[in-house]
């Protein structure tokens, strides 16, 4: 993995997962060694719901989107949310898990991706031709800014 510059969010298209399930699908289909994703937030089945799992390590380069993964963290959010959004509690869990993610890499939530018109924060469906994430991706502006307030809260508090 090459230095991380941007989080691109995913959605599992599936009504229940886990990393196990999602590292055996990954294996069948794609011919992957590992789970294509860094990061997995559960919907209560197959993990609780808001449940934060570890997918592949942060330091090894993702699965997750065709010809951008060398510099990007890959995070599913179980379900299929073409039709709806995630549940609050998954929704809470991925404003802190990209916090944490942008401190590390010290990335500006509200940045853009090098010199394009795509956020640091994006969707699937930013990089490639995809429904993926659905209706996360109408949440992208919001979530940036949480992200954003939750980091200027943590120096403030530090």
């Amino acid at each position: 993995m090459t230095k991380v510059r941007r989080i691109i969010l995913h959605h599992s298209g599936t009504e229940s997962g886990n990393a196990a399930v999602f590292r055996e699908a990954h294996k069948k289909s794609l011919g992957a060694t590992d789970v294509g994703y860094h990061w997995i937030i559960g919907n209560g089945k197959g993990l609780g719901n808001g449940e934060l799992e570890v997918g592949r390590p942060s330091e090894q380069r993702g699965a997750h989107c065709k010809w951008n993964n060398s510099d990007s963290i890959g995070i599913c959010v179980v379900g299929n949310f073409l039709t709806k959004f995630p549940s609050a509690e998954q929704y809470d869990t991925l404003i802190r898990v990209l916090t944490t993610e942008c401190n590390r890499y010290g990335l500006d939530p509200m940045g853009s991706y090098k010199d394009t018109d795509k956020g640091v924060i994006s969707g699937h469906k930013s990089w490639r031709a995809t429904d993926c994430p659905g209706k996360i991706q109408e949440l992208l502006e919001r979530i940036r800014v949480d992200v954003k307030g939750r980091l200027s809260y943590r120096k403030l508090t530090d």
